[in-house]
């Protein structure tokens, strides 16, 4: 069984009773003005083609809790309560992304602005908890449970690692071009709404992905195997 903390800003990342916490840093690299060589818009064109998109995926160590009881582990489940487990064992994890914003800013000659983002995104895990209940004093017994619970870890290390992978070639396509404002006070948001509006629904996708193949380990079908694993235990 596994309860999902994936934590998220703003609130339409949201699962379960959270929310996916995405930090954002903006750091402004300068503002230039543009040349009397080329047109403003040509600038701003070259300016964007230098624009770096970077993403990373960041591990946490796995911790293992064998000090809940049954009805400890039942009352943690109800975050997330099946019909199917025993809560003899529980997967607890908190994911998050963070995208820090470097822009690059160029003033045209009649006082206007284009700006291109440079982006780091990192995702990943900041908490990846199995318990299992402390009355699995069976060797054989715990091993079953544990190879149960690996498989949500599993599934949640795979699945961010892969948006690693997924989303650079997106966010490429969508935000490596000028955008334009009339002050500077403008480009930070501007550019946060530009960003928000691409990422948000590739975070929204990947969690998706997570539940469902979640959804699978915890299928009637995975429990009864397990439970037969139990059951042929000494």
């Amino acid at each position: 069984m596994y309860d999902q903390l994936f934590k998220c800003r703003p609130q339409r990342f949201a699962v379960a009773v959270n929310t996916l916490l995405t930090t954002i840093t903006c750091s402004f690299v300068g503002m230039t003005y543009a040349a009397e060589t080329a047109s403003f818009a040509d600038q701003c064109q070259e300016m964007a083609m230098k624009s770096k998109f970077s993403i990373a995926f960041e591990d946490v160590q796995l911790v293992r809790d064998n000090t809940r009881n049954l009805d400890e582990l039942r009352r943690l489940s109800q975050l997330t309560p099946s019909p199917y487990h025993f809560v003899y064992g529980l997967t607890r994890a908190q994911a998050k992304a963070e995208y820090e914003i470097h822009p690059v800013m160029l003033t045209g000659a009649d006082g206007s602005i284009c700006a291109t983002p440079s982006i780091l995104v990192k995702i990943g895990l900041s908490e990846l908890t199995v318990y299992l209940a402390k009355e699995l004093i069976n060797p054989c017994k715990r091993a079953a449970v544990d190879d149960h619970e690996q498989e949500h870890v599993n599934t949640w290390r795979s699945h961010l690692r892969a948006g690693t992978r997924l989303f650079e070639p997106v966010l490429r396509r969508s935000l490596m071009r000028p955008f334009y404002f009339t002050r500077a006070d403008e480009v930070q948001p501007g550019l946060k709404r530009q960003i928000d509006a691409v990422l948000g629904p590739l975070l929204d996708n990947l969690q998706k992905g997570i539940t469902a193949n979640h959804g699978e380990i915890d299928s009637p079908y995975s429990y009864r195997i397990t439970s037969q694993r139990l059951g042929a235990c000494p």
